[in-house]
């Protein structure tokens, strides 16, 4: 980033620049703001991508566009190795941008997935990979991005049931006869949730045209 830029940007985000977090509604005192982006600025994701770019240009290096090792949407990230010890690899560097950048991982919400293998050996013989120190456990399925993923790939019946617990829970706000939400309310909800939904279904079903008819995704769509 450009010199002059840079310390534009300084002064108006960062300096002589602090802080109130409200609680039990009482203002903290000012906390001085050094660091991070300010939520809800348009600057901050342009930002935030300028910053992450290091992270992904590194774990990515030597490899091809078509053969990424490294995918992140703003701060969610994968990483994608055909074997175990090159994605401990990755995480080593991964752990090492951090310390450089005074950054930190939420370990809670890590977990690795072994997908297409056949084996049921017992999780607790897979080995253990590590981030910042800390054990990443073996899970039998993730969500990434909204997706859920299994040991065979995307999981299309549980993504299906997924979707569909959603439109259940909002289908009793947009009855014709409700005394809880205006109609207007009811409208919102219809255009802005359930539409989107559904309309997401559309792709999956693309995807899964030609399985057989009695495919349990195709009966759960249905």
């Amino acid at each position: 980033m450009n010199r002059l830029v840079l310390q534009l940007v300084h002064r108006l985000m960062y300096q002589d620049r602090s802080f109130s977090p409200i609680v039990n509604r009482a203002p903290s005192p000012p906390i001085p703001r050094t660091c991070g982006v300010l939520q809800g600025s348009c600057l901050s994701p342009t930002l935030f991508n300028r910053f992450i770019d290091s992270l992904l240009q590194t774990l990515n290096w030597h490899n091809p566009p078509s053969c990424l090792r490294a995918l992140f949407f703003a701060d969610d990230g994968v990483l994608i190795s055909p074997r175990l010890g090159k994605v401990q690899s990755l995480r080593n560097e991964a752990s090492r941008w951090a310390d450089q950048h005074r950054m930190g991982f939420n370990i809670a919400k890590c977990g690795y997935l072994i997908t297409h293998s056949p084996s049921k050996a017992s999780p607790a013989i897979r080995p253990s990979l590590q981030l910042h120190n800390h054990s990443i456990p073996l899970v039998q399925s993730y969500k990434y991005l909204g997706v859920t993923f299994s040991s065979l790939g995307i999981d299309f019946v549980g993504q299906d049931n997924l979707l569909w617990d959603g439109v259940k829970h909002h289908l009793g706000a947009i009855r014709w006869f409700s005394n809880r939400w205006s109609p207007r309310i009811r409208l919102n909800i219809m255009k802005s949730i359930l539409l989107p939904t559904l309309e997401y279904f559309l792709p999956l079903l693309f995807a899964h045209a030609h399985r057989p008819p009695r495919s349990p995704f195709l009966e759960t769509t249905q």
